[in-house]
């Protein structure tokens, strides 16, 4: 469903605007009608539409300066038939249908990566019991499926991966740093008693020290097949 904001100041051109999406347009609404430029603002705010028909006078650019939210533009006067409309309608709903696939592709890619993560750090020794672990495996998955796509990823955890993992678990990024920190000092306790080259064999190192979330997150990622 493709949703329409129609911003004007003639009530003519309003009609005649309604008139053409409510006549035979499939997969459409209109979500709100404003007659002036901070109602539409709001409506824009709030509503997010895919569609904006406005008229010449509205100039949107200032609240729509951004890479996260842009809707399609359509000027009112350059709008002059219902096809033309049904046009446009449907090739965004099949844009906004490949977005929805694809995002739900992404999201299998990682679960299921991160399920594998999450059971090799139980074989390096970390406690499966904690939710630092379950965390890390997380941290792990976003960072090997995006480092090449995005090449800051890793000059701040504090900004990018913290945080995304704490928005997956209704957390923190904060709180994820530290839960990461604790199951990485716990997993190091445990591998001094019982098997102190366990995590420095698998990172292919010959440091033995307790491992930053930073080092052993970049470092587990680089070696990852």
């Amino acid at each position: 469903m493709v949703n329409i904001l129609i911003a004007d100041i003639s009530f003519l051109e309003i009609k005649r605007l309604v008139n053409i999406i409510v006549s035979k347009t499939e997969n459409s609404k209109i979500i709100n009608i404003s007659t002036d430029f901070k109602e539409a603002c709001s409506s824009i705010t709030e509503f997010y539409p895919d569609i904006i028909i406005k008229n010449n006078s509205f100039d949107f650019r200032g609240i729509l300066n951004n890479d996260f939210y842009t809707p399609l533009i359509i000027d009112s006067n350059k709008l002059q038939s219902q096809l033309q409309l049904q046009k446009i309608i449907t090739k965004l709903n099949r844009r906004k249908t490949e977005q929805i696939q694809n995002t739900q592709n992404k999201h299998s890619e990682f679960e299921k990566l991160s399920r594998k993560l999450y059971n090799h750090l139980i074989k390096l020794n970390f406690n499966p019991q904690m939710i630092g672990t379950f965390y890390l495996s997380e941290a792990l998955a976003y960072v090997y499926l995006n480092k090449n796509k995005d090449t800051e990823i890793l000059n701040n955890f504090t900004k990018t991966i913290y945080p995304e993992i704490g928005s997956r678990n209704n957390s923190t990024g904060e709180a994820v740093k530290w839960d990461i920190i604790k199951t990485i000092n716990e997993m190091y306790k445990t591998n001094l008693a019982i098997s102190p080259k366990t995590v420095t064999n698998f990172l292919n190192t010959h440091v033995e020290l307790k491992p930053t979330p930073k080092y052993f997150i970049t470092t587990y990622t680089n070696v990852m097949k």
